[in-house]
């Protein structure tokens, strides 16, 4: 049996500068019953930024807690964040096992290299992550936690998604470059937007 943790799914992929992804944080109590769970987390600020982090999909006999949106704590210039997930019934010694998702993080890519994201916890801290049992003691097993690694590639900006959007890097490409380039299309009055002819 597992000891308590908190998990991550996926746990590492290739993404996309530019393009959104979406991690999704989990707990798993082993056989512990929970009545309280604090998340803080790290990742590479200098290739992601945090776009939202809503509540995940909890079963009914799951651990149930409330949230709202915009309720974490997100520092997308330091790459933290952070949210307390209190109990939703008032029965504060009464917990559940819970081996399910609790939150979904949407990045967004914002450079090319290996971004890591890591759940902060140290043995003994009240002040990191928590998974709190009927006993109000913290449970976790910090080593058993997972962390993530993903792969950032640059988007070649002639790339173009469904909607039409070009993406250019103006670092990489002259503007006569570029405006020779998208000659080809015939665009509707938005520049960011446009159809091959």
């Amino acid at each position: 049996m597992a000891a308590p943790h908190f998990t991550l799914s996926p746990a590492a992929a290739n993404e996309t500068v530019g393009q959104n992804f979406v991690v999704t944080l989990g707990v798993d109590s082993g056989t512990e019953k929970v009545i309280g769970i604090d998340i803080k987390g790290t990742f590479d600020a200098s290739k992601l930024e945090i776009v939202s982090i809503d509540k995940g999909t909890i079963p009914d006999d799951g651990y149930l807690f409330t949230y709202t949106p915009g309720q974490a704590i997100i520092r997308n210039d330091t790459g933290q964040f952070e949210a307390t997930l209190a109990k939703l019934d008032s029965n504060l010694y009464t917990g559940v096992v819970a081996k399910h998702e609790l939150l979904k993080i949407t990045f967004r890519p914002k450079a090319a290299g290996t971004a890591t994201l890591n759940y902060v916890c140290a043995a003994g801290s009240i002040s990191d992550v928590n998974i709190i049992n009927q006993s109000a003691n913290d449970v976790v097993d910090c080593a058993s936690n997972q962390s993530g690694s993903y792969t950032i590639a640059e988007r070649d900006w002639r790339d173009i998604s469904a909607s039409g959007d070009i993406y250019a890097r103006s670092n990489d490409y002259t503007r006569a470059d570029i405006n020779f380039r998208v000659v080809f299309f015939n665009f509707d009055g938005d520049s960011d937007n446009g159809s091959f002819t």
